[in-house]
């Protein structure tokens, strides 16, 4: 991963397919994305507030969510991790893993065989973080004010499809969901040994 290229944290998130419609009274912005035949698919459910508890539209993940009628959110949580994951009309959309690593340089847990020959884009900032079309990945620090530990955070997305707009996107997003989940990981920190499958 050395030799990555490097985007900037700063750079313009490239979302042309999508426009932002904002509806008085709900808890996040709305989306509505041009389909190739020009029509218009709208997004028909209530997109969460947060996301793993921290603020959906706070840290940009509103453009994760896609057009759709229907959402469900579940949750799993053992010893040293938390997983949330969303689906949209059936189909998983959104992933969000979390949790103490042993090894912070190991290889990110579940890469899509897609992404395994793919020189990932690294960003530079406060964390050490990876981002490939789709998936972001970045290692931070787990402090429960006893000691220090490897904290790493894993996002996999399906939107936006586009490639590019995708790692643009993830560029800008993986280091204030860093932040936000380091603020909280103590409470994934408790007497058990971590998940030997976060280590890869």
């Amino acid at each position: 991963m050395n030799n990555a290229r490097r985007i900037g944290r700063g750079r313009a998130v490239s979302q042309a397919a999508l426009l932002t419609v904002c509806v008085t009274g709900m808890g996040a912005c709305s989306s509505e994305a041009q389909e190739p035949d020009g029509s218009t698919a709208r997004v028909n459910y209530a997109i969460p507030e947060s996301v793993c508890g921290v603020s959906t539209d706070a840290l940009g993940l509103t453009p994760l969510f896609p057009p759709g009628d229907t959402i469900e959110e579940s949750h799993h949580e053992s010893s040293k991790r938390n997983s949330c994951y969303y689906d949209v009309d059936g189909a998983l959309v959104l992933a969000i893993q979390s949790g103490i690593v042993a090894d912070p340089s190991a290889n990110p847990p579940e890469l899509r065989p897609e992404n395994l020959d793919v020189e990932p884009v690294t960003v530079p900032g406060e964390h050490t973080a990876h981002i490939w079309p789709g998936q972001a990945y970045a290692v931070g620090v787990c402090n429960d004010g006893e000691e220090e530990q490897a904290f790493m955070v894993l996002i996999s997305s399906r939107e936006p499809a586009d490639p590019q707009a995708s790692v643009e996107l993830l560029s800008e997003v993986i280091h204030p969901v860093v932040d936000a989940l380091e603020e909280r990981c103590a409470e994934l920190n408790d007497s058990g040994n971590p998940d030997s499958d976060l280590d890869g």
